[in-house]
Formats: C-alpha cells, structure tokens, sequence
C-alpha cells in the first residue's frame, strides 16, 4: 500500500460538548494524499482540541478601551475548548465574572485577545502549516428537488457528480403517470439523449433511478448516496427551499435529521444537526428596514459528514462581490445563459404563455411526468457544467476562505480578522477581540472590521 506524505483538510465542523453524551468534539474532512499521487477522503474526529486565547497581564491592565492588538509578553497565554471558552476567560477575569459561561458575557472585556478565532480555524491553519502543498480541487455534486406544487409533497430528486445522475422519485409519481416501472428506464434515456444539451462528457454519463415508498425513503436514499459519493461539496441553487423541504419531511416522520446527514460511520453521540438561517433583512443607517435579496442571504447547514452543503447560487454572487451584478438577476436560467450561453438555460417542454411559474410546473406533473424528471436531472447537470467554467466551488471559494470555515464566507470582516490572527502572531502580537455589541452577523464588507 502507497504510504500517506500529507493530509489536507477540506472543513472541520465542530460537535459542542453535551453532559454525560459527547466530549467537545471537533469531526475533519480530510484528503489523503499518497505518496504514488492518489487520494483518499477521510472523516477524522478530535476530542477535547484546546485553542489558545489570551488575557493582558494585571500589570498592563490600566486601558479602558479595547485595543486593537497588544504585543505577546504583556499577555498571559491560556487553552480552552470551544464549548467551555466564556467559562474559561470569565475564570481568567476575577469574581466580577463569577457565573459567566457564554463567551458574549465576557467579550466586551478590553483585556481579552485572540478569542474570535474558532478552534475549527485553528485546527484548518495547523493542518495548513503541517502540510503547506497539500492542494487538491474541490470535489462537487449538485442536489435539486421537484415538488407537487398542489400538495407540497416531494415527487423526486437528483444528485449528480461529475459523470454520475442517481434520481428517486417516489412511486406515487410514478403511479400517477400511468407508465409502468419496466419501461421507465428505456423512456428516460430516449428523453435524455433528445433533450440534454450536448457536452463534454454527456456520453460517459450514467443514470441510476430508485423508486422509494414515501417522502422520508426519497430524502434518505438520496442523502445516502451523498454518503456513498462522499464529494467535499453538494451544491443546491437556492439552498433553503430545497434543504427545507427535507428538513419538513424529516419533522413530519419524526425522524432527526442528524441521523439522515451525519456520517453512518460515526456513532449516535456524534451525529448532529443545525441549520443556521441566515440574515433575511438588515436595518440601515435611517431605521428602515429593507429585506435582503436571496443572493444575498447565506444559510448554512452543520452537520458531521464527508460533503457539505452549499448553496451554489449564493456562493455565485459572494465570490463576484465588488465586480459588476449580474444582469437579469440570479435564477439559475439566467446564470447558465450568462456564463454558458442560450444553449444550456433550463429545459423548457410544452413552452406557451398560458403555462408560467406554478402553472408550468402543475403542466409538467399532469402532461409530460417523464420529461419532468429530464428536467430535474438536467438542473443538477447544468451546474456542474456551470462550476466546469466557473470553478466557483472546486477551486475559487476554498481559496477565497482561508482557514475560515464556509458558514460565514459571506462574512468580509470574520474572515480577516481569522486571517490577521496569524498576521499578528508572526509580528510577537495578538488581535483583539471585537465586543459583543457588534453584530455576528455584519455581511460583507470592509468598513468597520476594526473596533478600536
């Protein structure tokens, strides 16, 4: 067997510390690369990882305000995991912060540095450090789900990877198109080959389709093959309807999402799931309220697994900001034809002005069920097409993210400062660190990254 020379880590997502459950605990995708030139994934877990942050020396402590950085001998170095981090700086503080565990209780303290910084960055900068021409591209798979827009239902969905379709429709779908299951795969390809745009690798294509009972077999054979797949990324234009329409089919079965995405690998107390919504409307400067374009919003799902979820048009918009918008807006019809030409926009089947928006998608389940499921397929395909020109997500984002992790790349100022942490280090100073009355949730820019 080729011997490993180096291991690059694609995400760490971090499993906060449960009583009497789970230890602090820290799961890393990690590429493997052998010594023969081949690579291999990997899920690596890290209990009890400590990360340092700092207090200023009772000797220096005669500032009121926060200081931007202070040089490292007026500091005094400790550890602490990330769950137990408030708790630990509120020890370091004195009794005025006996009590205290959330780390927002002691942030607005003018004594503390180097607490912004997780300890998954941490974690991404040593394997960086360790093993600095670890590079690979970013592996990606695209997710899309179709919907009966009268019931609400999930009908089916498709995963595509480089040159793998695997779509599950539900059999009630099938049922209701009066086409028997034997004769499905012979149509399906017919239409595939008539109606797919022509591409590079349209001939090696493979498509496997499952046919599942109900709506939670459909979301758990489909995140299974996520699973079997194991890409760095799964991309989905417009992340929360599609990952919340399986979050809702997880809720109405009773079933915990953590035990559909995590790892199967992984035991019970290290399955987790969250989903952070991101920021839908900010307050400006006048006190009006306005709502934040979807482009615009960045969500983010955390969950222990080989793949993480992404949404691809938000990733679009965030890697191109300062550069012009986009005209015409970010649907994905409008992306395709943009970066790819007229050619490769969405498949239309039975085009005319009576079927639009709600009405085109009731047309397709009724009238053209088969071409429906072209459709789905095709959606998934294009962005990987897409991401071939682009390389939003296999080459472009990672390197735009530093060490950060991906659930604040909309973040300009989160994303510096975990960048200037080391900066600073190699200068003998560590930065400071902002206080809680700053939002957490500032999206990109520049302005005010600096708080004292």
């Amino acid at each position: 067997m080729s011997k490993i020379i180096a291991r690059e880590c694609k995400f760490v997502v971090h499993l906060p510390f449960v009583p009497d459950y789970r230890e602090d605990t820290h799961v890393v995708k990690e590429t493997l690369h052998y010594e023969d030139g081949t690579y291999k994934d990997n899920l690596r877990t890290i209990t009890n990882f400590r990360r340092p942050f700092y207090i200023t020396k009772p000797f220096y402590q005669k500032h009121k305000d926060k200081k931007e950085s202070e040089e490292l001998d007026r500091l005094n170095r400790y550890t602490s995991t990330d769950s137990d981090l408030g708790r630990n700086i509120a020890a370091r503080l004195g009794s005025r912060y006996n009590g205290i565990t959330d780390l927002r209780g002691v942030k607005d303290n003018p004594y503390i540095y180097g607490a912004d910084i997780t300890a998954a960055s941490v974690i991404k900068h040593e394997y960086q450090k360790r093993y600095p021409d670890a590079i690979s591209l970013y592996t990606y798979a695209t997710l899309d789900i179709e919907t009966n827009v009268l019931t609400d239902e999930i009908t089916m969905v498709s995963l595509v990877m480089e040159d793998k379709i695997h779509t599950t429709v539900t059999r009630k779908y099938i049922k209701d198109t009066g086409i028997k299951e034997s004769t499905m795969i012979s149509k399906l390809d017919y239409l595939f080959e008539k109606y797919v745009p022509d591409t590079e690798g349209k001939a090696k294509v493979t498509r496997t389709l499952t046919v599942v009972e109900n709506e939670m077999d459909l979301v758990r054979d489909t995140i299974g093959k996520a699973h079997e797949w194991g890409p760095d990324f799964v991309g989905i234009w417009n992340i929360e309807f599609d990952l919340g329409k399986m979050m809702k089919v997880c809720e109405k079965y009773h079933v915990d999402p953590a035990d559909v995405f995590s790892d199967p690998s992984l035991p019970k107390n290290l399955r987790y799931f969250k989903y952070k919504q991101g920021m839908k409307q900010h307050v400006t400067e006048s006190g009006k309220v306005k709502p934040i374009n979807p482009e615009e919003q960045w969500h983010s799902a955390i969950y222990p697994a080989k793949f993480y979820m992404i949404d691809a048009m938000s990733a679009h918009r965030y890697v191109r900001v300062g550069g012009k918008s986009t005209p015409g807006g970010y649907s994905l019809d409008n992306i395709l034809e943009q970066e790819l030409g007229s050619k490769f926009k969405k498949l239309k089947f039975g085009d005319n002005p009576k079927y639009k928006g709600i009405e085109w998608h009731l047309y397709m389940n009724r009238e053209k069920p088969l071409e429906y499921i072209i459709y789905n397929m095709w959606d998934c395909y294009s962005m990987i097409e897409l991401d071939k020109k682009t390389k939003d997500l296999s080459t472009v984002l990672p390197m735009l993210s530093g060490i950060s992790s991906y659930t604040i790349f909309n973040s300009g100022p989160k994303k510096i400062v975990d960048a200037m942490h080391y900066v600073y280090l190699e200068k003998g100073k560590v930065i400071g660190t902002k206080p809680a009355r700053i939002s957490d949730d500032k999206l990109l820019g520049l302005d005010d990254w600096i708080w004292g």
